[in-house]
């Protein structure tokens, strides 16, 4: 299942963009990385959901950590 995350990082792919709108992405990429030592040298960048604050929503930074932490939830 791993094998084109292996393939990447023999051959110097040291970034992985992802984001929570991807589906299971973040898992799968969480569920790897627990798996491989090799995997410490990569860098993931994540984005945020489209559309996570709401028109009314006057804790946005609240939003943002808890959408961040929901994220790293899933790499872990």
């Amino acid at each position: 299942m791993f094998e084109m995350l292996d393939t990447a990082i023999v051959n110097g792919i040291c970034i992985i963009d992802t984001a929570r709108a991807y589906g299971t992405a973040e898992i799968i990429l969480g569920n790897y990385f627990a798996s491989r030592k090799s995997a410490e040298y990569v860098k993931i960048i994540s984005k945020l959901r489209p559309n996570i604050i709401e028109e009314d929503e006057t804790d946005i930074c609240g939003v943002v950590r808890r959408e961040w932490e929901e994220t790293l939830n899933r790499f872990v």
